[in-house]
């Protein structure tokens, strides 16, 4: 399963354990998630519209990768789920 969240600290933190609390009980999952601290709905939405590459990058709770947009993100392959 290929999770992506798009969101601020609180997205963070969830993904963090993600992938290991998936993985200790027997789940394959790839969990990516673009993050910006504090970030609200409107700035998000004006981030999508402007083609920013503004979001930090995770994989699997990791530190971040790169800086990336929200329509990068979504072009790096095939999303069964996108919060």
């Amino acid at each position: 399963m290929r999770v992506l969240s798009i969101g601020n600290s609180f997205s963070q933190d969830a993904h963090r354990w993600l992938h290991d609390l998936a993985k200790a009980n027997g789940k394959d999952i790839y969990a990516a998630n673009l993050y910006i601290g504090g970030c609200s709905l409107f700035q998000h939405w004006a981030n999508v519209e402007q083609d920013a590459e503004s979001y930090d990058y995770e994989i699997n709770g990791q530190e971040p990768l790169k800086k990336i947009s929200v329509k990068s993100a979504l072009a790096d392959g095939e999303w069964d789920v996108v919060t």
